[in-house]
């Protein structure tokens, strides 16, 4: 839930199970759990906006059933407008107790990234995550900001966004397949040097040709695969740069 909603700590464990509509498959954000003067206590969500409602996806539904079946979970009836509890809640420890929020660092989400071999980021580090996620799989930018519950859409934009490659990349490669549609063409393969001169012509084109791997190899990039990189140099060393 953490990648998929870009949900904060305190609201993944003061998640409850009437919070959750597993008919319909909708659930609510709507209350969190920190400690406060060495207490824990649950609160309202942080703002406005951070009171949501969201579609349950199939994989999360999926592993939340599994739960309720391995535990023998009481569901209470999706209520979304109950009074704020530190029962009934999804995440708990062993006991059944609210989850203490240095422990799921600590104890889960530490534990669990060093399992599989990743480095060591905060929790809040996966609303960045999520949202470059979301943008990735073309989710306009409101959907995105009511999903990790801003206020401002300026700090979806600014702060939890970032680019991408692969998006780079394929953007990039469109243009220059529209430009080669449009009439692009490369210069003429059967043009020669001048002055008229067979000595000169020879030098200029063995100097072209030693500058055109240069000048190639120096723009050669990930944008370019190998069969484009090598179509590009042939294409520059036939020319021998006489445009």
């Amino acid at each position: 839930m953490l990648l998929s909603y870009g949900m904060r700590a305190g609201e993944i464990t003061g998640l409850r199970w009437s919070d959750i509509d597993l008919i319909n498959d909708i659930f609510v954000i709507r209350q969190q759990i920190n400690r406060v003067k060495g207490k824990l206590r649950v609160s309202i969500v942080k703002t406005d906006a951070s009171r949501r409602q969201l579609p349950l996806i199939p994989v999360v539904k999926q592993a939340m059933l599994e739960r309720i079946q391995q535990n023998n979970i009481q569901v209470l009836p999706f209520d979304p407008n109950r009074a704020l509890t530190l029962d009934d809640l999804v995440t708990t420890t062993e006991l059944g107790t609210p989850v203490e929020p240095n422990n799921f660092r600590e104890r889960c989400f530490y534990k669990r990234l060093e399992e599989c071999g990743l480095p060591r980021i905060t929790v809040h580090n996966l609303r960045h995550v999520a949202a470059t996620l979301l943008k990735e799989a073309g989710i306009p930018v409101k959907d995105v900001q009511e999903i990790l519950g801003h206020t401002d859409i300026k700090t979806t934009l600014k702060i939890y966004t970032h680019g991408s490659d692969n998006i780079k990349r394929e953007a990039l490669a469109g243009i220059g397949n529209q430009l080669v549609g449009e009439g692009l063409e490369l210069p003429n393969p059967t043009a020669t040097c001048l002055p008229e001169s067979a000595g000169y012509r020879i030098s200029c084109s063995q100097n072209a040709q030693s500058n055109a791997k240069k000048i190639v190899d120096k723009i050669k990039s990930p944008l370019l695969n190998k069969g484009a990189y090598e179509s590009c140099y042939q294409a520059y060393e036939s020319t021998a740069l006489t445009s």
